[in-house]
């Protein structure tokens, strides 16, 4: 079995500056894994002790692929490291970050399960993992607060306002899991050496291959309520921006806003 986990490289919040213009410097951040990822990753290798191995995949611009970067991961526990590392990716949004890190996937190939944080530490919008699990056409779940392994499939615990939802859900998932889904390990001078020896292996978005046939941000699709019991589906095509101005249109012909 081969567990990957998201893993996002952030600067760190306390050390950002806001200029008198509002404007926001990174120049003197530190930067780390997101803290929501470090749990993504202990959730990761306390599952795959017995059942198989874990691949971390990170993505972004170069400031990505330096041996601290390494380091940092993988000391974490996986097995190895994939890093997509392309300058394209500078100012990526989710879109953009979920299609590499799904080409990446797609790439590593019979891969089990995909584990990321609730959100990154930087934006915390709570959505690459997800559209990651789209984009794989898997089923995909959030706010995750335990995960079990059972064979062919895998029995998890969301949260879900005051109660507690338990899924039995087949394999392949892609599962986002909370910030309290597991306590992170704090790597010491043992696992920090050893890191260094694993294997990491670094691709460009060229190394990914074509774009999905349907670039799903580029379309928007509305299902809207006719009645209790039929619904109208209608894809919108166009930029973002065309395809947001035709949806509203449509809610507004069916008085719906």
């Amino acid at each position: 079995m081969t567990i990957t986990v998201l893993c996002k490289w952030c600067p760190d919040t306390e050390d950002l500056e806001v200029g008198s213009d509002g404007s926001i410097s990174f120049e003197r951040a530190k930067w780390s894994i997101s803290e929501y990822d470090r749990v993504a990753l202990e959730v990761a290798t306390s599952l795959a002790t017995e059942v198989g191995e874990v691949v971390a995949v990170v993505a972004g611009t170069s400031i990505i692929d330096t041996s601290m970067t390494r380091k940092s991961v993988l000391s974490r526990g996986p097995d190895r490291l994939v890093m997509v590392v392309d300058d394209r990716l500078a100012e990526a949004d989710a879109r953009q970050s979920a299609s590499a890190l799904a080409g990446a996937i797609a790439r590593i190939g019979d891969v089990d399960l995909v584990l990321c944080g609730a959100g990154s530490t930087d934006l915390f919008a709570q959505q690459v993992g997800i559209q990651v699990g789209e984009r794989l056409g898997w089923p995909t779940l959030n706010e995750v607060a335990s995960v079990h392994l059972t064979g062919s499939s895998c029995r998890v615990e969301r949260r879900v306002v005051d109660e507690i939802d338990t899924l039995e859900v087949a394999l392949p998932v892609a599962l986002a899991v909370t910030a309290d889904a597991a306590l992170p390990r704090v790597p010491g001078m043992r696992e920090i050496l050893a890191a260094g020896k694993k294997p990491t292996v670094v691709w460009s978005l060229d190394d990914l291959g074509p774009p999905a046939a349907v670039d799903r941000a580029s379309q928007v699709v509305s299902t809207v309520a006719r009645s209790h019991s039929t619904r109208l589906q209608v894809l919108f095509e166009g930029s973002p921006t065309e395809a947001a101005a035709q949806l509203v249109g449509a809610l507004r012909h069916e008085s719906l806003v």
